[in-house]
């Protein structure tokens, strides 16, 4: 039987990172953040997702090919936390039914099942908790949020204040990554969590 484990933080905590530990170690990897870039960066057409999306914002969203201009996009939502609400609305019920289907669809290694990490940025936020058996939460500090994002500082705290607080994440966690000590700290934990997921 698998175990289906969460894996969240914030903007720059570096989950990616961590979901690339996992992995390596084994882990089969669902990445929520790949599945909303595919659906916004589909063609626009039909009742699809990204039709939806500039059916609520509009056109002025749109970049030179016609597409959906996600730095524009996310202008929009992180200065406006109702905007940001409302694309929340039309993309996580389709998110998380994609999440399921691969989930469901995921192959076992061996006869004890595998390990699936859905790295999801807000799992918490979309009440995608339901989902999964553990939650792994990647916790550093904000000024490391900060340095680390390629965002101005302006629109890194924007980010961040849009989202859950990773304290308050914490408090959903089965095992808390703290992720401010570098890469081989990071990994010694990461190694310790396979452990016990693996018993």
């Amino acid at each position: 039987m698998s175990i289906i484990v969460g894996l969240t933080g914030g903007i720059a905590s570096g989950k990616d990172t961590v979901a690339v530990m996992f992995k390596k170690l084994g882990a089969e990897i669902i990445d929520a953040d790949k599945i909303a870039n595919d659906l916004i960066n589909a063609e626009i057409s039909g009742d699809n997702i990204s039709t939806k999306i500039v059916g609520f914002f509009g056109k002025d969203i749109l970049n030179n090919s016609g597409g959906i201009d996600k730095k524009r996009l996310a202008d929009i939502v992180f200065k406006d936390r109702k905007k940001l609400e409302s694309l929340n609305r039309i993309t996580h019920p389709e998110i998380i039914r994609i999440i399921k289907e691969e989930i469901a669809s995921a192959t076992p290694r061996n006869d004890e099942g595998n390990i699936i990490i859905v790295n999801a940025p807000l799992i918490v936020e979309a009440e995608a908790i339901s989902l999964v058996d553990k939650l792994i939460v990647v916790s550093v500090s904000m000024e490391n949020q900060i340095a680390r994002s390629s965002l101005t500082k302006e629109e890194a705290c924007r980010r961040i204040n849009a989202q859950l607080s990773i304290k308050e994440k914490e408090k959903f966690a089965d095992f808390v990554i703290d992720n401010n000590n570098g890469l081989k700290e990071t990994e010694r934990q990461v190694k310790k969590i396979w452990k016990e997921l693996c018993i």
